[in-house]
């Protein structure tokens, strides 16, 4: 029986060259290998450990990543992580996007700029709770393929991708002069139920066939023997993940890579100081003392490690992932920086910590706090559009259900002669881990016992049915709404920003649970009453100066909107986030609101922008 041994370990010291750094070594200096004689990183032949931050691009709107990136240097971390999601990228087969946020060469060299090393996760599966775990959608139109193994029908795809991604890559590693000194190889792969050594080490092939033979290579896993025994590959460097636990529990874990990797350098890829949030539950919340203790118990033994997340930034429009519940939009994650890029006390404590550790004086200033703005409400009415529904007879909405992970799911509905029965389905995001995770209605539809056939299917299109939306609005308002209003409803309206454009973060007060899309940006879900993310942070790129248009997709609760006044029937911006540990009423909500105008934070010094506009109305409608 294998025993796990407890290993002494010599002290390496937190590399910083700042020549080199600064770009004064030519390319043919470059390099960065593994000293496995003396369990350390090689950098330009210099002994180095890295303390890295994860942060991904895709969550951070492009008009942020360098604030954020400065942030995360100024914290006294010298290198950060970052997945690459191939659905982002290839949303469509052969259609690749590279542009705004997906611009993933810019948001690199931003990083080299600044002077932070890269370790870059390109999958093809990356987990991170996103949406499918980044692999593509389209995919699951393949029959009987199987996702993340040697099944040549997933391999195929996964070579044309990599043939588009790899050119990017190669001008940005290391020795070409750029950021990249390590990169993953597929993610936490001794997780999964295949286990299919073959997938793995034709992707290890596939990698250092595109990036050349001395890159770097490195998987990640549990820290637990089964875990890395499948997710290992030969010849790529194996490491660990884990969050706060005791310094015996830290040996331990280390223990396993180094049963693995007798030698080289110990490492945490993964470094927890917070949690993802799911619908439905309480707002996860980490103390930062065993955060800080566990990083002084792997700095003691030499360990290089990555804080996943250092930022965490948002899931827009519909690619949060499943795990056990949907994730929220927010994927706020409790981490040092917030997910509008604020310092928060746990980044203070943790930029203390590593000054601490490393003996290094922190020559980067602290950036000053972002600007946020409470542009107040806005008058909504109704588009006019009745015609989506969770479950609706003849237009009238029955009810909806939501899966509870039975095999089966009823609901009494009226019917008459020659009903029609209507079921709009939302997908409230892929698993980011594990099995196959296809959308839609996948089985039978039952009605008395009678099975119903001769579905006829709809693909709804999000943006010409806006357009259609607002084409139906009248040139003149009504004062009020009937009783009457279904839901699922489109809401909208044009407002006017001057010239001061920062963040925001749009407050669902009355609202039950929909969509946010500001000036064609879906900006993501809101789901106040379950909670338990309250806001949805609105980045200052989604917003401009003069008319603006807001739409609102709600689809269980018009809420202030029926047999009101048009007065209440509005979006709100507020500028600060509200993250409840437990679901809030709309009172208690508004209770929070007035401490928070009497207990000012340092986004609340300034003065509080309130604004009421009406809709503003295409002439003729």
């Amino acid at each position: 029986m294998n025993a796990l041994i407890l290993v002494a370990f010599v002290p390496v010291f937190f590399s910083h060259v700042p020549t080199r750094e600064a770009g004064l070594t030519t390319d043919q200096e470059r390099s960065f290998s593994i000293d496995y004689n003396n369990n350390q990183f090689l950098k330009d032949g210099m002994p180095y450990r890295y303390i890295a931050g994860a942060i991904h691009y895709f969550r951070v709107p492009e008009v942020h990543w360098y604030d954020r990136l400065k942030k995360i240097r100024a914290a006294g971390l010298n290198a950060i992580q970052t997945y690459v999601p191939w659905n982002l990228h290839e949303p469509f087969p052969g259609k690749f996007y590279f542009s705004d946020m997906a611009n993933l060469t810019r948001f690199l060299l931003l990083a080299k700029k600044v002077k932070l090393s890269v370790i870059l996760r390109p999958g093809p599966f990356i987990c991170a709770e996103w949406e499918n775990g980044g692999l593509p959608w389209w995919l699951l139109k393949e029959p009987d393929i199987r996702l993340r193994t040697s099944d040549p029908k997933f391999m195929w795809r996964v070579q044309l991708w990599y043939a588009e991604l790899m050119p990017k890559i190669i001008p940005l590693l290391y020795r070409n002069g750029g950021p990249i000194i390590m990169v993953q190889v597929e993610n936490e792969y001794g997780s999964y139920k295949e286990c299919d050594q073959t997938y793995t080490a034709s992707l290890a092939s596939l990698f250092r066939a595109h990036l050349g033979p001395d890159v770097t290579l490195f998987t990640t896993d549990g820290h637990s023997l089964k875990m890395v025994k499948c997710g290992s590959i030969p010849g790529v460097y194996p490491t660990v993940d884990f969050g706060p636990m005791n310094f015996q529990s830290v040996r331990e874990a280390f223990a396993v890579q180094r049963y693995f990797a007798p030698k080289g350098p110990l490492v945490n890829s993964e470094f927890y100081p917070g949690w993802f949030d799911e619908w439905g539950r309480n707002h996860s919340v980490t103390l930062i003392k065993p955060v800080l203790e566990t990083m002084e118990y792997m700095w003691v033994l030499n360990a290089s490690f990555t804080i996943y997340v250092f930022h965490g930034g948002s899931n827009f429009g519909f690619m949060n992932g499943i795990s056990s519940l949907p994730v929220t939009t927010s994927y706020d994650y409790d981490a040092p920086l917030s997910e509008a890029g604020d310092i928060t006390s746990k980044y203070l404590a943790i930029r203390t910590q590593i000054e601490r550790l490393t003996g290094i004086p922190n020559l980067y200033p602290l950036p000053p706090a972002n600007v946020k703005i409470a542009y107040g409400k806005y008058i909504l009415k109704i588009s006019g559009l009745k015609d989506l529904a969770y479950v609706m007879v003849d237009g009238q909405l029955q009810g909806a259900l939501m899966d509870t992970k039975k095999q089966e799911l009823s609901m009494n509905v009226q019917l008459s002669d020659n009903s029609t029965l209507q079921i709009l389905v939302e997908n409230l995001g892929r698993q980011n881990f594990g099995y196959i995770d296809k959308k839609g209605i996948l089985g039978n539809v039952t009605l008395s016992g009678t099975v119903l056939t001769n579905w006829v299917h709809y693909r709804i299109s999000i943006e010409a049915l806006f357009n259609t939306a607002y084409s139906y609005i009248p040139a003149t308002g009504r004062k009020g709404f009937s009783s009457t209003l279904f839901t699922p409803t489109i809401y909208n309206a044009d407002f006017l920003l001057g010239n001061s454009i920062e963040d925001t973060f749009f407050y669902p007060k009355g609202w039950g649970k929909g969509q946010l899309y500001l000036n064609g940006y879906n900006v993501g879900r809101y789901w106040p009453k379950l909670g338990p993310q309250l806001t949805l942070y609105v980045p200052k790129n989604m917003l401009k100066q003069g008319n603006n248009r807001a739409i609102v997709l709600e689809y269980e609760n018009p809420g202030q909107c029926v047999d009101q006044y048009e007065t209440v029937c509005a979006v709100e911006f507020i500028d600060f986030p509200l993250l409840s540990k437990s679901v809030l009423s709309n009172k208690q909500m508004e209770r929070r609101l007035e401490k928070r105008k009497h207990s000012p934070g340092q986004s609340d010094k300034k003065k509080r922008k309130v604004i009421t506009l009406d809709v503003a109305v295409p002439a003729g409608g």
